[in-house]
């Protein structure tokens, strides 16, 4: 039974946002508008005597300086010789509509463009959606802060971003730059030509005198540019708009555009050859970073570790000039349904629904949203494309093997590695000399990255771990891991934490011996080689057997498992490395939910967390990753954590004459 204190406090907030959202809010006299300061200026004979106009426009317009001195049009035209006739009145009105289109977007977008109205299917003005009134605010910040705007937005379905950011780059062109050349690109051909006719649509009904440089609707017009097909020019403002694709970024290089508009990034897709981060690279490397310049990138989410989700953190993590801007399916007030019952629907809400309104949404919203999750076959597939937070946005799976709310805690320790590079020793492989003289030597493109290095000064036993998992050989193939933990903290009832990561595509026998090597470097660590490659018959390379039984000849802290022997004198028999099994999998990974829950680990690798994200429960059962990602990561992490609580004792000060041979005795299951 809920309390009615409860159901006073849904009805009275439920009440207070629909009077935000429903605050009044008109464009033509800039009443309730979020994008900019304004200030009330009252002028009795105008069109509208009550105006709250930008403030920017108080301190620069030299007809607000006039109308600070004479507060009426009739006034002001006295003031210039001007008899108050209709004609001087309109006059006048004109051009205070192009100084005010300088400094008011929503103005201008409401007086002189259209959109089609869903409903009616009529052409109307643009009257910005309270969702897009959100998104221009941060639009107006970085341009009044006189920076180049770049913006990365993560959105719900249909609410009209492409629309306000290509009126808002056509407003820079019109109004406010001459040559100021753009680009759309968007992940298929129909998407970008969709978006140019918008501005066709726009230019097609825009008021010649609103354009300094036109002379007649021609000059309005968008033509070809020296026989282009992907290229237009608006001659009244000399200004070039292309449009592309991700399939074909070839036709977008040029070098001097300095708007570009990137739609529906999250659907790019990664080729032999060509990745996104390239294609955006080749489209924005050459955009000058001065003030006025733009730099859209918004998508629905289209699941994690892709390259729209690499750019959305990195932008949360203020490590790229992006601005992260997030809109939620409440953020659009289409998304709401009647409720005929309150307090029956506040007293039927979920622990979800709850915080749903928690997050802003109201309870006509939830009642949508309700009503719109039947339609749709799994919930997963609700949240992607109407996400109540951003990380729902990016969920990939119906049925994700861990809490994603627990994944995206882990995040927040993910930082960029402090070195990059390979590990070098006097020898590759094959004999005691390739674990002689180990040393790491900084290499741009190097497979290694470190976030610590070995630490020489505190000693501890049994302090370091390291994992490889083993791939395939072939670009196309899964890659081969190798992940160093460090067990320091466990010593004072702390955490382990990864301090290294080798990933790449490299011979099995190489491979084995770089992970000794790494081993070797990080005081003798125990190597856990996960063997299931390496015993499987007619892989590539040397014969697994072979190749673990070498490295353990010269390196004497290596893993090994108890498995049943033939002998009967010796009932069980110690084999080197991990393997992988029905139920050792089911082991590490229910092992790894655990830590997960109770933060028992710390992840400085980005890579790694994504791949966590995107693990799944297939539907014979099984666990692997959604179609197109890897697992390699997660599997040096789950074995190596199991490994470190549950087959390793805690890590204690060792002494000087310990820590003179740091080899340690094997754990074994």
């Amino acid at each position: 039974m809920i309390r009615s204190q409860e159901v006073a406090y849904y009805i009275n907030e439920n009440i207070r946002r629909h009077k935000e959202k429903a605050a009044a809010y008109n464009p033509l006299t800039g009443e309730g508008s979020l994008s900019v300061e304004r200030k009330l200026i009252e002028i009795p004979d105008a069109p509208f005597p009550k105006m709250w106009l930008p403030k920017d426009m108080f301190a620069k317009s030299r007809v607000m300086s006039t109308f600070k001195k004479y507060n009426t049009i009739e006034l002001v035209l006295k003031s210039l010789d001007l008899e108050a006739t209709p004609e001087n009145r309109d006059a006048f009105w004109i051009e205070f509509c192009k100084e005010r289109f300088k400094y008011d977007f929503e103005f201008w977008a409401y007086t002189t463009g259209t959109v089609k109205d869903k409903e009616t299917d009529r052409d109307i003005p643009f009257k910005l959606r309270y969702a897009q009134r959100k998104v221009l605010k941060t639009l107006e910040r970085e341009r009044h802060l006189h920076k180049p705007i770049r913006i990365i937005i993560v959105k719900a379905r249909q609410w009209g971003g492409s629309t306000l950011t290509e009126f808002y780059i056509l407003w820079l062109q019109l109004i406010h730059h001459k040559q100021w050349n753009s680009v759309i690109c968007g992940h298929v051909q129909s998407s970008a030509v969709n978006v140019r006719g918008l501005y066709n649509k726009i230019l097609k009904t825009y008021p010649v005198w609103a354009c300094e440089g036109a002379k007649s609707t021609k000059d309005l017009q968008l033509m070809p540019f020296e026989g282009s097909t992907t290229i237009r020019r608006l001659a009244a403002r000399n200004c070039k708009i292309t449009i592309g694709t991700a399939e074909r970024p070839e036709t977008l290089r040029s070098g001097d555009e300095v708007c570009i508009h990137l739609t529906e990034v999250g659907l790019w897709k990664e080729t032999r050859g060509r990745k996104p981060e390239d294609i955006m690279q080749s489209i924005v490397g050459g955009v000058a970073p001065i003030a006025d310049s733009v730099v859209v990138i918004e998508s629905t989410a289209k699941g994690v570790g892709n390259f729209f989700h690499r750019e959305w953190i990195r932008a949360v993590n203020k490590e790229s000039s992006y601005t992260p801007v997030f809109v939620s399916w409440f953020d659009v007030e289409i998304y709401e349904q009647k409720i005929l019952d309150m307090q029956r629907f506040i007293a039927s809400l979920t622990r979800e629904e709850k915080q749903m309104f928690k997050d802003g949404a109201t309870l006509e919203g939830i009642n949508w949203y309700r009503t719109k999750s039947r339609d749709l076959s799994d919930m997963w597939r609700m949240k992607s494309e109407y996400p109540s937070n951003a990380m729902e946005a990016f969920q990939s799976t119906g049925h994700p093997r861990y809490n994603l709310n627990d994944v995206e805690r882990l995040r927040k320790g993910c930082v960029t590695p402090k070195y990059v590079g390979e590990i070098f020793a006097n020898a590759e492989a094959g004999s005691k000399e390739a674990l002689v003289n180990i040393d790491f030597r900084e290499e741009e493109k190097g497979c290694l990255k470190l976030w610590k290095k070995p630490d020489d000064e505190k000693k501890v036993s049994e302090r370091y771990l390291v994992v490889l998992d083993i791939g395939g050989l072939s670009q196309n193939a899964d890659r081969s891991v190798i992940c160093v933990i460090d067990r320091y903290w466990m010593s004072e009832c702390g955490n382990p934490e990864v301090v290294a990561e080798w990933c790449g595509h490299i011979e099995h026998y190489k491979l084995a011996w770089k992970a000794a090597q790494l081993a070797a470097w990080y005081h003798n660590a125990l190597l856990v080689i996960e063997s299931n490659t390496l015993e499987s018959k007619g892989t590539e390379g040397y014969h697994g057997e072979f190749i673990l039984d070498e490295i353990a000849k010269h390196y004497r802290n290596m893993y090994a498992r108890e498995t049943s022997s033939e002998n009967v004198k010796q009932a069980m028999a110690k084999r080197w490395g991990f393997h992988t099994n029905a139920a050792t999998k089911v082991t590490v990974c229910d092992h790894f939910e655990k830590v997960l829950q109770h933060d028992m680990y710390y992840e400085p690798c980005r890579e790694a967390v994504d791949e966590i994200a995107t693990l799944e429960v297939k539907e014979n059962g099984s666990l692997g990753a959604v179609e197109g990602c890897h697992d390699d990561r997660f599997i040096t992490r789950a074995i190596g954590l199991y490994i470190c609580y549950a087959k390793m004792r805690t890590p204690r000060p060792i002494t000087e004459q310990e820590g003179q041979n740091i080899y340690l005795s094997n754990a074994a299951i």
